[in-house]
């Protein structure tokens, strides 16, 4: 649905129900559409319902981050910008921009019967995505999601991957200095930290990712591990960061966790 070159993608809005919906579909890659925006590229013209729903299915690709093929841009549409249902797993959402929709930028489902977990999205990959002004979380992990535990050994959407905590971000001379801690499950794995910046800090939880910094991408079995990481830093967009953690297991898929608590960059402790 929609193509890498220029004018090349959809638009999709206006429509009383989704923009798009994957029911059972394996492969469906989306790209360079506009959904809840008009061709112009600025007029609202939102979906009734969410912007992309994969209800079921898998192996879903939202998005890019190639140089010559664009994410969507996902805006204004009734409820979420990307919904996972329980019956979809091993989904990607890379280089989109999700924005001013009515409920979360991204939500991954599961489904409760009596207060326990039965059925849940998991395996879902999100990259470098800028995700904003939405109502509701930038991304929801639902039925948690909001604490990290130990050796995260809990399951539910996205095994309810725990968020990275970012200790400190230390701004001077253009360069923006991450520390994080990471706690994960004791297994061989992939572990990538992205961090974004935006431009204060709320109130509540609703952390926003206006702007991708970079990423650190490494790999080991550690259940707990504190990282540095420099990256260029932009003061025009913001003082506030935050990040997520994707950990990939071998033979399973990869799971993202929601954005981490805001922290405001600080001028580097005086020696």
């Amino acid at each position: 649905i929609g193509w890498v070159e220029p004018g090349g993608g959809n638009v999709i809005s206006g429509n009383a129900q989704h923009g798009i919906v994957n029911a059972g579909g394996t492969g469906t890659e989306i790209m360079n559409n506009r959904i809840g925006l008009g061709a112009d590229g600025e007029s609202n013209v939102g979906n009734g319902f969410n912007g992309v729903l994969v209800a079921s299915g898998s192996n879903v690709t939202i998005g890019t981050t190639e140089d010559e093929a664009p994410g969507n841009v996902i805006h204004d549409n009734g409820a979420g910008g990307i919904v996972f249902g329980v019956l979809s797993s091993n989904n990607l959402v890379e280089g989109n921009e999700i924005r001013n929709n009515r409920g979360p930028g991204i939500l991954v489902q599961s489904g409760l019967i009596g207060g326990e977990i039965f059925a849940a999205s998991q395996n879902n990959a999100f990259f470098e995505n800028l995700i904003y002004g939405n109502t509701g979380p930038s991304i929801d992990l639902a039925g948690g999601g909001d604490d990290s535990d130990p050796e995260d050994a809990d399951g539910g959407a996205n095994r309810l991957q725990n968020r990275p905590t970012i200790t400190s971000a230390n701004v001077n001379n253009g360069v923006v200095t991450f520390n994080a801690l990471l706690e994960m499950e004791p297994v061989e794995k992939s572990i990538r930290i992205d961090f974004y910046q935006s431009v204060i800090c709320p109130d509540g939880p609703d952390v926003e990712a206006r702007r991708f910094v970079g990423a650190r991408v490494l790999s080991g079995v550690a259940s707990s591990l504190e990282i540095q990481q420099d990256f260029p830093y932009n003061p025009a967009f913001g003082n506030a960061f935050t990040a997520t953690l994707s950990i990939g297991i071998p033979g399973t898929g990869t799971n993202t966790s929601e954005l981490s608590a805001c922290v405001s960059g600080q001028a580097p402790p005086i020696p």
